[in-house]
């Protein structure tokens, strides 16, 4: 969704640049794209998490990986997540573990 952003609006630079801040107002085009992306994505593990909960009927527990991990750990008033920075190489180390047994 950013890089469609990205490719239709004029002068907006990366989301990775800019921390979310749910105080901030923007008053430009890049931060107000930024803004809302980092809102959107907030919002969303929030509802998936509480809808998962209600289905399951008992708490979610959270694993986040990847490059944009610890910016989605800054967010105010997220549900209880563990960073697992190395998720993809412990899956492989585990699939090479079992191919030598």
């Amino acid at each position: 969704m950013h890089q469609a952003l990205l490719v239709d609006t004029a002068n907006v630079d990366s989301m990775t640049d800019m921390q979310f801040n749910e105080n901030n107002v923007p008053d430009n085009t890049s931060d107000a794209v930024n803004q809302g992306l980092h809102r959107f994505l907030r919002s969303g593990i929030r509802d998936m998490c509480q809808f998962a909960e209600q289905k399951m009927e008992a708490p979610v527990q959270i694993i986040i990986s990847g490059g944009f991990a610890e910016n989605i750990l800054s967010y105010p008033d997220m549900p209880a997540m563990k960073h697992e920075p190395d998720l993809v190489m412990q899956g492989l180390y585990n699939i090479m573990k079992q191919r030598k047994s």
